[in-house]
């Protein structure tokens, strides 16, 4: 009966930590990945619900990063505050172990590991869409606060657009200045002038249309003759054509306007896709490279095509399939049988077949003695072409084979780090815990410097992973699983010290115990 006291009182204690340790996290990670969206968003004429929203799905987004530390630092401040008040003392001098005292954190552990295998593959996907929906909806829904009044936006490409007056209705535009560059020449003038405007987005926010009214176009006319009188100083400048108008449509593309600096957040594909899809994609890519790689082999049997029977270019194809040159251990009856089979096939498909050393009765150690003379270059130039285009081809197959491998390693480290973060939790009690019950320590600063440390640890294992599968060193899994290979270790240093009850590190013994067996010997 006292045990389940005991259990009802580590589980009273965990719980609130817990709770404002996950807060506390969330909000920290929130604010370090919105300062790379800030300059975005902010300042834009967005409602405040709308930031609401993003930090939201932004929140939810980063459980899995928050949901370790959580319990690395709520095992610290509860271990570390019952050891300062000597009640885990207390309870190992009653006959309970450390291990035991350790049972309700770790089914609080346990049900923290799956709610982070839940959010990896179900809460954190939908976030992540949900949010570059909303933050693309932000922007095109409130296009005129991407123009800044009386300076030049050059977010589109080969344009330079100046606005002299927006309005507030996210429409109306005034005083429109555009200057155009996409014929690729930037010394010549292609300018759009026009009194106001309107601005508004088409083809589910594809396209941004601007209706300008009341303006003019001028345009200089490219000719050779002008290009060189400039080019030598004799003239001032090309010949100019000056349009006016009621009204012009311009159409303009939004794919880099909404190319947002999200990347960390939620802007890769596989961010937003739970384990059973990983799966999928990287069992495509391996069948396409498979096919890849069998097209190859293929190809190379068929240098110049079969189907053209006609030409001399059947002979090289028959020589890359049938082997009649003469090998060392071959008897002479299989070279005259193979040469009678050469002649009988260059024969059948027409070709001009020169068997006056067949029938001299000298051995053809391949298939091109055959051809007459007239006949060689035409078929070699043919094999050639073949050869080159077979070449490139290859080579194609092999960078995008190369590029495949390169997503499969992305999306199988996707995949192992949804659970290698999960089991994460688990090997942070074991380090909290016992931390906690070594240095005596409770409240909040202490034990935060603590987790501060050893979450430091696991960020930089993430990182130093990622970037040891990019160069080729690790593979996905070893970097996926790296942070748990090298915490496991110091959970189980932590966990014997702390059964033991043993210091942390026991430097001021080692030189008494050195000098003791000085003394003896």
């Amino acid at each position: 009966m006292y045990l389940k006291v005991i259990d009802r009182l580590f589980l009273k204690g965990f719980i609130g930590p817990a709770l404002l340790a996950f807060f506390i996290v969330e909000f920290v990670l929130v604010m370090q990945y919105l300062w790379k969206v800030i300059d975005d968003i902010l300042g834009k004429g967005y409602g405040l619900t709308d930031y609401f929203e993003l930090l939201l799905y932004l929140s939810v987004v980063l459980i899995p990063m928050a949901l370790p530390l959580t319990i690395l630092l709520s095992s610290v401040m509860v271990y570390g505050e019952m050891s300062e008040k000597y009640e885990l003392s207390s309870m190992k001098t009653a006959g309970i172990s450390l291990f035991r005292m350790m049972m309700p954190g770790l089914i609080v552990a346990v049900c923290v590991m799956l709610f982070s295998i839940l959010a990896s593959n179900v809460l954190k996907p939908e976030a992540n869409r949900q949010f570059l929906r909303k933050i693309k909806a932000m922007k095109t829904n409130q296009l005129t606060f991407v123009f800044d009044e009386k300076i030049f936006n050059q977010e589109f490409k080969n344009y330079s657009i100046w606005i002299d007056r927006k309005d507030k209705d996210g429409r109306t535009i005034e005083g429109v200045l555009i200057y155009d560059h996409s014929d690729g020449d930037k010394s010549v003038i292609n300018m759009i002038e026009a009194k106001r405007g309107e601005m508004y987005t088409v083809d589910n926010n594809r396209y941004l249309v601007m209706d300008l009214f009341d303006g003019y176009q001028v345009k200089e006319i490219r000719s050779e003759s002008a290009d060189q009188s400039i080019k030598h100083l004799n003239a001032l400048g090309r010949p100019m054509a000056r349009t006016s108008f009621s009204q012009l449509r311009k159409v303009f593309e939004l794919s880099r306007l909404l190319n947002l600096n999200v990347s960390n957040v939620a802007g890769r594909d596989y961010e937003m896709m739970n384990s059973i899809e990983l799966m999928e994609v990287i069992d495509s890519l391996r069948l396409a490279i498979v096919e890849n790689h069998f097209s190859n082999i293929h190809r190379f049997s068929n240098v110049v095509e079969e189907e053209e029977q006609r030409k001399p270019g059947v002979v090289v194809n028959y020589v890359g399939r049938e082997n009649v040159t003469r090998s060392q251990s071959g008897s002479s009856e299989t070279v005259a049988a193979k040469s009678r089979h050469a002649v009988q096939y260059a024969i059948e498909r027409g070709l001009e077949v020169d068997t006056t050393k067949f029938i001299a009765g000298d051995t053809v150690t391949s298939l091109i003695q055959l051809i007459s003379r007239e006949k060689k270059p035409e078929i070699i130039r043919a094999a050639m072409n073949g050869a080159g285009a077979l070449k490139d081809r290859t080579f194609n197959k092999v960078t995008e084979n190369k590029i495949w491998r390169n997503e499969i390693k992305k999306y199988a480290l996707r995949l192992h780090q949804q659970y290698a973060w999960a089991l994460v939790c688990l090997i942070f009690l074991f380090i909290g815990a016992p931390a906690g019950a070594i240095v005596r320590k409770g409240g909040f600063g202490f034990p935060l410097l603590i987790a501060i440390g050893f979450y430091m640890t696991f960020v930089i294992t993430i990182i130093l992973g990622e970037k040891l599968m990019r160069s080729g060193t690790f593979g996905p899994k070893a970097a996926a699983w790296l942070p748990c290979v090298i915490l496991i270790p110091v959970a189980a240093y932590l966990t014997y010290k702390a059964l033991n009850d043993r210091k942390l590190f026991e430097w001021q013994a080692l030189p008494v115990q050195w000098l003791k067996r000085r003394k003896v010997s």
